[in-house]
C-alpha cells in the first residue's frame, strides 16, 4: 500500500513550493494449502507426490512426519521452490510407504505466527494367510488374503506360481482335497477403485504327499536290476528308507535322490538276487521328523524251466 501526501505553500497569492511526502506498506494475505486433501489412501510400496504452497510474508514451510526425527527416512524426500517473494511451494515426495502415517506441513511467517496443514496417509496393503504353510494331502486348505480395510471396496483376484487362478475373485481361496502338485507359491492381488492395485508376497504353501507311480514290478533271470521309484511332495526332507518287508538287506543297493522345488524323486536300484520281495519307501521331513510310508511295492520274480 502507498499512501502519498502533496502541500502546497504560498504567500500572497504566489506560489512558493510543492512539498510532497511518500509512505509505503506491504500488505501480505496469508494462505497455506496442501494437495491431496487432508485424507488420503495410497497403495502400499507405491509412490506419490504431496504439494504444499503457502502465501504471504513466508520465512520457512517445512514438512514433519508425525512420530519421525527425519522425515527424509524410509524413501521420503522434500524440495522446496519459491515461485514469487511471497510464495513458497515445498513437495514432498513418498515411496514404499507401508503404514499409515500423518505427514503435516507447517509455514512460519516473517511477522510472526505460524499455521499447519495434516495429510493423514493411509497405506493399503495385503498379506496371504493360512492356519498353517504345512499340510498332509487330502487336507482341505484355505488361504485368506487379508487387506487393509477402509471406506473403499476392493475387488480380488488369485494367482499360482505367478499364472491367474480362473475364476477366483473372492477375499479366500479354497483347494478341496488338496494333492502334492498343489504345493507351491500363492499370492492375491487387491484393487481399490481409484487409488490401485497392491499384490500380496508370496504365501509357500507346501502339501506332503508320496506318490508310487507303479506297484507292481516283474523281474526275470535276464533282468538283474530293476529301478524302483518314489515320488514325495512337500517341504525339505532328512532323507528317504527304503524297506524290504522279507528281510532283503538293501544298504548295498543305490538309491538317489533329487529334489527340485517342492518335489522330491526318489529312486532304489533293486537287485532281484532270482527272489520276489516287497519293498516300502519312507520320507522323512526335516521341519518336525514326520514320517509318510508310500504304497508298498511288489516285485515278482519270474523265471522258465524247462523239461
Amino acid at each position: 500500500l502507498k499512501c502519498k501526501v502533496t502541500y502546497n505553500v504560498s504567500i500572497q497569492n504566489s506560489f512558493i513550493q510543492e512539498y510532497v511526502h511518500q509512505h509505503s506498506t506491504k500488505f501480505y494475505v496469508r494462505e497455506l494449502t496442501s494437495s491431496p486433501p487432508s485424507q488420503y489412501s495410497l497403495v502400499g510400496s507405491s509412490s506419490e507426490m504431496f504439494n504444499c504452497t503457502a502465501k504471504g510474508d513466508v520465512q520457512s514451510l517445512v514438512w514433519t512426519v508425525e512420530g519421525r526425527t527425519d522425515p527424509n527416512e524410509n524413501g521420503i524426500g522434500v524440495s522446496l521452490s519459491t515461485n514469487t517473494s511471497t510464495e513458497v511451494v515445498s513437495d514432498l515426495s513418498i515411496t514404499n510407504t507401508v503404514k499409515d502415517e500423518v505427514f503435516i506441513c507447517t509455514v512460519t511467517y516473517t511477522l510472526g505466527g505460524s499455521e499447519s496443514e495434516n495429510v493423514t496417509l493411509k497405506a493399503l496393503s495385503a498379506t496371504v494367510t493360512a492356519d498353517n504353510t504345512t499340510f498332509n494331502s487330502p487336507a482341505n486348505v484355505t488361504l485368506t488374503c487379508d487387506y487393509t480395510s477402509s471406506s473403499l471396496t476392493p475387488t480380488f483376484s488369485w494367482s499360482y506360481e505367478g499364472n491367474v487362478i480362473p475364476s477366483e475373485t473372492q477375499s479366500t481361496y479354497t483347494i478341496l482335497s488338496s494333492v502334492g502338485t498343489d504345493s507351491g507359491k500363492y499370492s492375491c492381488d487387491v484393487t481399490w477403485p481409484t487409488v490401485g492395485t497392491f499384490t500380496a508376497a508370496d504365501f509357500v504353501l507346501y502339501i506332503r504327499e508320496v506318490v508310487t507311480p507303479t506297484t507292481t514290478y516283474y523281474m526275470g533271470r535276464d533282468i538283474a536290476t530293476t529301478t524302483l521309484t518314489c515320488t514325495g511332495y512337500g517341504d525339505a526332507l532328512t532323507g528317504v528308507v527304503w524297506t524290504s518287508l522279507l528281510g532283503t538287506n538293501l544298504t548295498a543297493m543305490t538309491a538317489r535322490l533329487q529334489t527340485t522345488n517342492y518335489t522330491h524323486e526318489a529312486e532304489l536300484d533293486f537287485q532281484h538276487n532270482s527272489i520276489s520281495d516287497i519293498v516300502t519307501c519312507k520320507f522323512i521331513y526335516s521341519a518336525d521328523g514326520a514320517e509318510i510310508t508310500g504304497e508298498n511295492k511288489t516285485l515278482q520274480y519270474i523265471d522258465v524251466f524247462y523239461r
